[in-house]
């Protein structure tokens, strides 16, 4: 797979001073030099923008079944929640949304818990970890 291609850096432009006469300006204090170490570099935005989740179809994850919760059992609901989870580079799961409602409260909540309570690995990418998402879809049917 290839890695995203930054965009170039546009160039900064310096806005003009206008001349003041010197009965009418202040002073001013010398300015202090520049520190470079705590200058964002050129580069930092390109960090930014490439450190953004990637969106993969099928995360290296062993995701736990929810439970079907009692209550929904007996008043016989079904349906699929899709829920969209945010894969940490450790392969920790750090969010799990709701991105499709099944229309019922109580499987759409299962679903969330057992999302968040799987395991996944981290994904890589040319041999380094990274950030990822991707939406799981949680079926509840009954059988029988």
């Amino acid at each position: 797979m290839l890695s995203p291609t930054p965009l170039p850096i546009p160039p900064i432009l310096k806005s003009s001073t206008a001349k003041r006469s010197s009965a009418t300006s202040t002073p001013t204090a010398p300015s202090a030099p520049i520190d470079e170490a705590h200058t964002p570099s050129a580069n930092a935005t390109h960090t930014l923008e490439l450190s953004a989740p990637q969106n993969i179809a099928q995360p290296n994850c062993l995701l736990n079944p929810p439970a079907y919760p009692p209550l929904s059992r007996r008043r016989e609901e079904t349906g699929t929640v899709l829920i969209s989870l945010m894969i940490d580079k450790r392969g920790t799961i750090e969010r799990a949304t709701i991105k499709q409602s099944s229309g019922f409260k109580h499987l759409d909540q299962a679903a969330r818990e057992a999302a968040l309570s799987s395991q996944c690995r981290p994904w890589l990418e040319n041999g380094r970890p990274i950030r990822t998402t991707s939406d799981i879809p949680f079926i509840f049917k009954l059988e029988g």
